[in-house]
């Protein structure tokens, strides 16, 4: 059988002056292997385009997973068409969402989806878009925002989880520069969701890494990681890199993909892109059948995981209870240890030990 899987999505949907707001609820559904797409023959063709509030590393990896879910989900009754021309993004600041989301809505593409939290914040509250509008809250984030599609929880329970597991006393909270713009004031925002833990929040963009480095070796012993898709690749896992040289443990929001760039602890669900990208390819099509508009709330099924890179825990000297590791996800860039007849042998040489062969009289 089939996992089926029910996921939280905040999803508004407008259509030209309506106002109209529109929520399905959604199960998805594991599958094996791509199938051929069949359509009808009165299939209409529907034209796409993507908003990104900054570049990123895996922007396009995001962007195929849509475009293949979407293409797979619409059909029978509707055709795809995704042009690399509609893909449309910002610079990690307001004023670039909103020049990239006025492209998107003023190119030939039918329907807008906005995969950033900076475009959703404009295009929510622009009036007479002219076009279909999909926007995911937070999505390009995954922080520890108010209206976080997980709602929160992910995050806030990962942090706690990190406090149980290091017990440190006060955490650096390191956060994309122009997500941390959109709170005047973090310390009240997040003190109620993170109870008992101390910590500041510090913005960081490509040309602070190392002051802000600096600032946590200070005062911090220990960091939570917020997804940092403002930063380049090379400068992300620089901070990962000094912080370890630090002996800081470091928890990530994101989950497994900063822990494999050595971040010692994470927690997220499988398949993250492909379960919100399927959610959202069945409120596409509800809306593009004339679906009434009715915001729905959506039950999550949890499925999450902790992640624990041990090459980093070896390096700053962090021992995770076995109870831990054995309901973690270990990464390692190291060979596994192979415990073939010739190594046990080869072993107990080293340790001048001998092997005695006892014969039954």
């Amino acid at each position: 059988m089939k996992k089926l899987f029910a996921f939280v999505l905040s999803c508004v949907l407008f259509y030209n002056a309506s106002g109209l707001v529109f929520a399905a609820p959604v199960i998805l559904g594991a599958t094996t292997k791509d199938q051929k797409i069949e359509y009808k023959k009165n299939a209409r063709t529907i034209s796409y385009a993507f908003v990104f509030d900054g570049p990123s590393a895996k922007n396009e990896v995001v962007m195929k997973q849509f475009e293949k879910t979407i293409e797979k989900t619409t059909a029978p009754d509707y055709k795809v068409s995704f042009s690399p021309k509609n893909v449309f993004v910002g610079d990690w600041t307001d004023h670039g969402a909103k020049v990239a989301s006025d492209k998107a809505l003023n190119s030939d593409a039918l329907m807008v989806i906005s995969l950033g939290y900076l475009s959703t914040e404009y295009l929510n509250d622009k009036p007479n878009k002219k076009k279909f509008v999909v926007t995911i809250d937070q999505y390009g984030l995954r922080d520890l925002g108010g209206d976080f599609f997980n709602p929160v929880q992910q995050s806030v329970k990962g942090a706690m989880l990190f406090k149980r597991l290091i017990n440190f006393k006060k955490t650096a909270i390191v956060m994309n520069e122009s997500f941390y713009k959109t709170q005047k004031d973090w310390d009240s925002f997040l003190k109620p969701k993170l109870t008992g833990i101390d910590f500041e929040v510090l913005p960081i963009n490509n040309e602070n890494v190392d002051a802000t480095v600096q600032k946590i070796s200070a005062n911090y012993d220990a960091v939570i990681i917020t997804p940092l898709f403002n930063l380049t690749e090379e400068n992300k896992k620089l901070l990962i890199s000094k912080l370890n040289e630090k002996k800081l443990p470091t928890y990530s929001t994101s989950g497994r993909e900063d822990v494999v760039d050595g971040v010692l602890l994470g927690t997220g669900a499988y398949d993250l892109d492909r379960k919100l990208a399927e959610a959202t390819s069945f409120s596409i099509k509800g809306v593009l059948n004339g679906d009434k508009a009715k915001p729905t709330q959506i039950q999550f099924y949890e499925d999450e995981i902790v992640y624990i890179n041990q090459d980093t825990a070896d390096l700053i000297g962090y021992d995770p209870h076995l109870r831990v590791l054995n309901n973690a996800e270990i990464i390692s860039a190291k060979k596994p240890q192979m415990y073939t007849l010739s190594a046990v042998f080869d072993t107990l040489n080293k340790q001048n030990l001998d092997i005695e062969k006892k014969i039954a009289g």
